[in-house]
């Protein structure tokens, strides 16, 4: 009777391999079910040191990531400026195969723990610890509990306040590979538009993600059915539908839509009332970010490097790293919250735009 993972995302596999790194075998309570593909192809500098902290910066070694070299953005301006990592401080980034990557890290995960394929229905604090109920009728204890659920936040939202920002809807789609006969520019593009902003990013395997978000109102109907429907956003487009134009992509592939509003916790952590179990949200269940801040996955895999020790000292009888945690976690809210509304309202070309007017900016 130890400590429960909940979740099987990037976070959840970081927490289960911390914990191991503690001496601590988590119960994994993995879930089951279908998984939503991730997306989401970049990651920032610092997660090379929160890999190598749970010992598997290995990962990064597939062929299938690249290094973030070049990014080119058009924002608050109809100008294109590069950003170049040869020239930063903070060193290189990378672009990734995401499903690829997360595969990778949650083998290693597996290694150290083995996952339990049911999901938690319901959570009480029962004496010294956590009960929590399963999907198949039964149930498990546990002295610390991490959730790890992602957006649903299944235990967090049962024990503390989530919250929300404006809402943010996000279609997704992955191009075909790039003709034989042309070499794509390995690099990453950020546009703002009339209706949103639009993201996209060539991959090592001459593939391009692309990522459009703008808010429900300003979402065309039928998008995920209708590929022409992506030629009219991309219409509006200075400089991505270039790129695709002078590669030659093709647009076959179908879209989905996501939702990617920020969402946090109020409480990101905490104890029951007696204090004699504790809990804490990792991942996108304590906060998910806006996509434009690109540390969404980094953010998640320091939230599960930082269980080892936050879960260990709460077990040993010292509470003080998991109150520290619940602090720092309010405080990157609070810095994305105010970083947000100074980057948006850069962009005023499209002031008047419904998207760029409306709350959907924040």
């Amino acid at each position: 009777m130890t400590v429960a993972v909940v979740g099987a995302g990037l976070s959840g596999c970081a927490a289960v391999i911390a914990l191991a790194r503690r001496g601590i075998r988590a119960t994994w309570l993995a879930g089951q079910g279908t998984r939503v593909e991730p997306f989401g192809e970049t990651l920032a500098p610092a997660a090379g040191a929160i890999l190598d902290s749970l010992g598997i910066r290995d990962v990064l070694d597939d062929h299938r990531h690249r290094a973030s070299v070049s990014t080119f953005s058009s924002w608050g301006s109809d100008t294109l400026q590069e950003r170049n990592a040869a020239l930063a401080l903070t060193g290189t980034g990378f672009v990734l195969d995401r499903p690829a990557f997360e595969a990778a890290v949650f083998a290693r995960a597996q290694e150290l723990c083995e996952p339990i394929g049911t999901r938690v229905v319901g959570i009480a604090g029962a004496g010294e610890a956590w009960s929590l109920g399963l999907a198949d009728g039964s149930s498990h204890l546990a002295r610390f509990v991490v959730d790890a659920t992602g957006r649903h936040a299944s235990i967090g939202r049962r024990l503390g306040r989530r919250s929300t920002g404006p809402r943010l809807l996000a279609v997704t789609t992955t191009t075909h590979e790039a003709p034989s006969d042309v070499e794509p520019t390995r690099a990453t593009m950020i546009e703002a538009m009339p209706d949103g902003w639009i993201y996209a990013a060539v991959r090592s395997d001459r593939r391009l993600c692309l990522a459009y978000f703008t808010s429900p109102a300003s979402m065309p109907r039928g998008i995920t059915r209708q590929a022409a429907d992506w030629g009219d956003i991309l219409a509006s487009s200075a400089h991505v539908s270039r790129w695709i134009a002078d590669v030659g992509f093709d647009l076959g592939q179908p879209a989905v839509v996501r939702d990617a509003s920020a969402a946090w916790l109020g409480t990101p952590a905490g104890t029951a009332q007696d204090g004699r179990c504790g809990w804490a949200a990792i991942g996108d269940a304590a906060a998910a970010f806006d996509p434009l801040s690109s540390h969404g996955m980094t953010s998640a895999l320091w939230m599960g490097e930082r269980m080892g020790a936050v879960a260990h000292g709460f077990i040993e009888g010292d509470p003080a790293l998991l109150s520290d945690y619940a602090g720092a976690v309010a405080r990157g809210v609070d810095a994305f919250i105010r970083a947000r509304r100074m980057v948006y309202a850069r962009e005023i070309r499209f002031a008047d735009r419904p998207f760029w007017a409306s709350a959907a900016v924040g």
